[in-house]
This record gives C-alpha cells, sequence and structure tokens, in this order.
C-alpha cells in the first residue's frame, strides 16, 4: 500500500468484510480509528469515560442505596462525607458516637457501625496479644504481630477517612457485610 497525501481520496482496505465480528472498527478515509465506546450509548459513553459511577458499578442494590445517601441531610447537620469521616477519627469510640447521635442518614450509619465494628475487633485482638506478651517466647511473636496490626490499622485508618471524606461507599469484606445489617435508619428519613 502507498502512502496517499490526500486522505479524502483514498479508499478503505480491502479485508474490512473479512472480520464482521469486530464491531467498533470504522474506516474512514483508509484509516482504521477504532472508539472503544462504540457499544455504549452517548450518555453511558460520557459515564465510562470520566468515571462516574452508575448505579451497575455496585456489588449490589443495597450498596448503591447507600452510596446515593452521601449528599441526603444528616441529624447533626453536617455533610454526610464530613460526618462519616469523624466516625473514623477516633477510631470505634467516633463511630460509637456518630451511631448512636444520627437517625437519619443510611450512609453516615454505615461507616459508624463499620468503624465501631472494625476498630473494635482491632483493640480487642491487640489487647489479647499484649496480654499474651507476658509469656516469654511466645511474647515476642505476640508483641510483633501486636505492632504489625497497630501500623496496618493506622494505614486503614487513614484510608478511610480520606475515601469516606470524599463521599465514596467503601464497604470491607465481612465487616462491611454485619454494618451494612445494622445501619438501617432509626427514624423517618426526610
Amino acid at each position: 500500500m502507498s502512502w496517499n497525501p490526500n486522505p479524502q481520496e483514498s479508499t478503505p482496505p480491502p479485508y474490512e468484510n473479512h472480520y464482521p465480528s469486530q464491531q467498533g472498527y470504522q474506516y474512514s478515509s483508509g484509516q482504521n480509528a477504532y472508539d472503544p465506546y462504540s457499544q455504549y450509548g452517548q450518555q453511558q459513553q460520557q459515564q465510562y469515560r470520566y468515571g462516574q459511577w452508575r448505579r451497575s458499578n455496585f456489588a449490589s442494590a443495597e450498596d448503591a442505596a447507600i452510596a446515593t445517601e452521601a449528599n441526603a441531610p444528616t441529624s447533626s447537620g453536617l455533610p454526610a462525607p464530613v460526618a462519616a469521616a469523624l466516625a473514623y477519627a477516633l477510631f470505634w469510640l467516633s463511630g460509637l458516637i456518630i451511631f448512636v447521635t444520627e437517625k437519619r442518614n443510611r450512609f453516615v450509619r454505615f461507616h459508624a457501625m463499620q468503624s465501631l465494628i472494625l476498630f473494635g475487633l482491632i483493640t480487642i485482638v491487640i489487647m489479647a496479644l499484649r496480654l499474651v506478651g507476658f509469656i516469654p517466647v511466645v511474647g515476642a511473636v505476640a508483641g510483633f504481630l501486636a505492632d504489625l496490626i497497630q501500623i496496618a490499622s493506622v494505614l486503614g485508618w487513614a484510608a478511610l477517612i480520606v475515601l469516606s471524606f470524599l463521599g465514596r461507599h467503601i464497604r470491607l469484606p465481612v465487616i462491611g457485610d454485619y454494618a451494612e445489617r445494622y445501619s438501617s435508619p432509626v427514624g423517618p428519613t426526610l
């Protein structure tokens, strides 16, 4: 094939009809221009290009319902992402306080319950490992494990604060299931 300085006069390649299963390839002026979004409609095309979340991006309809409440009003009057981030601020203690005081917003209640369960379990495990630390040989291993858990929990704590402040619905694998079960609003929602 020779180079043509005027692409408007060129013809499509002769092999274009040999691959009917490859939709999305557009032959215009002899060039192979692939549009990865051709299978989606115009509105979905923008959503995939700009990374906007849609309801189908969540694991369940329950996750999508909780995530939509990131902009709903809260009992305290704070924006929901701020209240959710504050639920992680003092580990399980702030989770308990926010969970008890928040009555309407499911997004905030979910993050408060998740904070309460996650950091409550971490506190219990670290206390148990520190108690075992008095045993001579096992104590060294238990102390090392307690230190590793503390480092990992501080990193996770910082990530959960930032992501919940951004309004993301972060659902931890097992703990998130329990938090979701107990995060339904107490009173009437507005």
